[in-house]
């Protein structure tokens, strides 16, 4: 009997569970055959020059050791065993996004979404960060590729970035409306400014509508919106200590002031008016806003769909309207509607709150609707 020897083994790497064939000298019972120090339970001694063992569930990469009676062996070359993946969180997000892998002999690795190759931030034998690199929306697979092979693939799922593209108005007093335009702000859990974070009324794919809080100091801040597929860019407001005015002409009557809850997306009318004089009324019919003195000019086209051909009544899908009066902008959403009886009949009355982008100041429109609410 002699020490053992190892020549070579096949192939050079593997997965966790595969088997790899031995070659050398001395090879006899009893022994023991390790991976990288962890002992493999399952292997047969085909002759004194093979062994045929199957590679450890819990094997990581590194030498291959015998062991007989008489002495052991140590392989020159490493045997890579191929990483796994267990699981990867988050499982959606947008570009952008850092995302964290984790498994097994998971380091020296590449991280592969799709067929696109990211280098890791960090990476250990079972932890793995990457950043989810640009690509277009959808579910891609993601693994990881090192000596030891090719891993296991996870699903990731892209989503579209959250983008804000305006506050309105951006710079006003605490404790005012605000409402900020974007894209794929639908499910917004937060809005902050700065590290203040702001309570949030309602939100469309397009729309957040929030308070700014009350306690905000005068100063400058960067404003974001969150959702559960990422955080937005940030864009800047002003706090002020004095709300700045309005340079237009028209001063609107508020009706009975509301405060929307949150999610809500309403239905409207075909017609919407204020309860100003009639010099200073105006009313929307469809797409078109009238007022005594001319067609107001209307920034952004509103979608209205029929609910019933005929009846006049309409729904507003996306919460959100846009037009210049007097050469101040205001843009505004519609909000909870409620009913009452004038001793004639039956009435719905709607409310439309509306900001000024200009100023910030807040006014609330209504409008009596003939008909219960249903």
């Amino acid at each position: 009997m002699v020490p053992p020897t190892i020549t070579s083994f096949s192939p050079v790497s593997g997965a966790q569970g595969s088997n790899v064939v031995i070659t050398g000298t001395g090879f006899f019972a009893p022994a023991t055959v390790s991976f990288n120090g962890v002992n493999a339970p399952a292997f047969t001694i085909i002759s004194p020059t093979q062994i045929n063992v199957t590679v450890p569930s819990n094997a990581t990469s590194g030498k291959i050791t015998v062991t007989n009676s008489i002495g052991s062996a140590t392989s020159a070359a490493t045997f890579y065993v191929t990483p796994f993946i267990s699981a990867i969180n988050p499982t959606s997000g947008n570009p952008g996004t850092t995302i964290t892998l984790t498994g097994t002999n998971l380091n020296n690795s590449t991280v592969r979404f799709n067929s696109t190759n990211v280098t890791p931030v960090t990476n250990s034998n079972t932890t793995i960060t990457a950043v989810v690199p640009a690509m277009a929306p959808g579910a891609v697979n993601v693994s990881v590729v090192n000596p030891g092979g090719t891993s296991n693939s996870r699903t990731f799922t892209v989503t579209s970035p959250v983008v804000l593209d305006e506050i309105v108005a951006s710079a006003n007093i605490a404790g005012q409306l605000i409402l900020l335009k974007g894209s794929n702000l639908l499910g917004a859990s937060k809005v902050t400014f700065g590290a203040v974070q702001a309570n949030v009324l309602t939100n469309t794919s397009t729309v957040v509508t929030a308070l700014i809080p009350a306690s905000l100091p005068v100063g400058n801040y960067t404003v974001r919106v969150e959702t559960s597929n990422g955080i937005s860019n940030g864009k800047p407001f002003d706090c002020l200590s004095v709300q700045n005015p309005n340079t237009g002409g028209v001063t609107l009557v508020n009706g009975s002031v509301v405060t929307p809850p949150g999610n809500f997306v309403p239905p409207v009318s075909n017609q919407w008016s204020n309860n100003a004089a009639s010099s200073e009324k105006f009313f929307l019919e469809e797409t078109t806003f009238n007022s005594p003195t001319g067609t107001l000019s209307v920034e952004y086209s509103i979608d209205f769909n029929t609910v019933a051909s005929g009846t006049g009544f309409y729904d507003k899908p996306n919460n959100y309207i846009e037009f210049t009066l007097a050469g101040v902008r205001y843009v505004g959403i519609w909000t909870p509607r409620n009913a009452f009886n004038d001793g004639f009949d039956d009435y719905c009355v709607y409310h439309l709150t509306l900001i000024s982008a200009e100023s910030g100041k807040q006014l609330e429109l209504n409008v009596n609707v003939f008909g219960p609410c249903e």
